[in-house]
């Protein structure tokens, strides 16, 4: 089983947008695998896999429009 995550604030250094956002995703995965056949120098293996992944972004600051 495996389980992974990241989070991410981000803000561009270069843009018109001038947008920030954050970011949070994590998935898990659970997974086996079985020999099928098997030789002198080699396996042949099955295998299954499960996944579930999710995906969080809140944006702020999406556009800043200034009068010139």
């Amino acid at each position: 089983m495996r389980v992974r995550g990241d989070n991410a604030r981000v803000t561009p250094e270069v843009g018109r947008a001038n947008a920030t956002w954050r970011s949070k995703n994590w998935g898990i995965q659970v997974g086996t695998d079985i020999i099928a056949a098997e030789s002198k120098t080699s396996y042949w293996l099955l295998g299954i896999t499960g996944q579930h992944d999710r995906v969080m972004v809140t944006m702020e600051r999406i556009w800043t429009c200034r009068a010139r």
